[in-house]
């Protein structure tokens, strides 16, 4: 639900808004100049609270760019061309008093479908900077922002997590016999495998170029079992994959991490890495 906040003098105008909006919206009335900071969708005032708080609103829609803040100012009717200088600037709309609730809704509803549009965008412009263009799983930079709050959660709960680290065997020998598009197409099906056979609690991410990272939550000796599957899957895969001709290997490495034990995160990670890197040697 969108919250609008109302920063008005004219208590008859803000009971007006509230009585009309706060079935569909959360309305929130301004308390001040502090009330800027707390979350908004959009904001109304009239020109004598505009003036007080200008330049901390101002401030505020600085902050949220590229994000639109919408500003809705209220003016008294034949009022409204002394205000135009602000209207593209810090005022999104002007709408005049006294008010008329269908052109009240419509403009509301108009400024908050624009609201919407960027917040969406923002999601999606996020979302590709947290994945693998390639393979759609999360990437590196999305397990950092990740597994601190995951951590966190360990330890509130006393759960714990295992950590997977998987790399494909000779991977750089299929991009130079099949070449590099087979290679991504390779990935791709690999990923899919790896997706499709783990709990949806769990995190996929990858890591490096043929290099996964796979994050178990609430996962302590379980971690062997999801191994052995993966290790079965790719089995399969191998049998009956067209794309090329000779099986193709994983290495696996797991480790487990418990809150309040000395071992870290970075620990148990990088303990998966080693783990991984004796079952690559032991493979050949």
């Amino acid at each position: 639900m969108a919250t609008i906040m109302l920063a008005l003098q004219n208590e008859k105008d803000c009971q007006l808004i509230e009585s009309e909006l706060s079935g569909d919206y959360s309305v929130k009335q301004a308390r001040g100049k502090e009330s800027c900071e707390e979350e908004m969708d959009l904001v109304v005032f009239d020109l004598p609270t505009f003036k007080q708080c200008q330049e901390t609103c101002e401030a505020r829609i600085e902050e949220e760019k590229p994000l639109f803040l919408p500003v809705l100012l209220l003016v008294k009717r034949g009022k409204e061309e002394a205000v135009s200088q602000y209207l593209g600037v810090t005022i999104d709309d002007i709408l005049s008093t006294p008010l008329k609730k269908v052109e009240l809704r419509a403009r509301i509803q108009s400024l908050l479908r624009t609201r919407r549009f960027s917040l969406k965008y923002r999601d999606e412009m996020k979302e590709k900077t947290l994945t693998d263009p390639l393979t759609g799983l999360y990437n590196r930079r999305y397990f950092e922002e990740f597994i601190g709050k995951e951590a966190e959660r360990a330890k509130r709960y006393g759960h714990p997590v295992a950590f997977c680290m998987m790399d494909m065997n000779n991977f750089k020998d299929v991009n130079d016999r099949y070449s590099h598009m087979v290679g991504d197409e390779v990935l791709k099906e690999i990923s899919k495998l790896l997706k499709t056979n783990i709990r949806e609690s769990d995190v996929l991410i990858r890591y490096g170029g043929d290099e996964f990272l796979l994050v178990m939550p609430e996962t302590n000796g379980e971690s062997t079992t999801v191994v052995e599957r993966i290790s079965q899957k790719l089995e399969k895969w191998n049998e009956v994959t067209e794309l090329i001709d000779h099986p193709l290997g994983i290495a696996i490495g797991h480790s487990h991490w418990l809150p309040g034990e000395d071992k870290s995160v970075g620990e148990a990670l990088e303990e998966a890495d080693k783990n991984m890197y004796r079952d690559k040697e032991r493979k050949g």
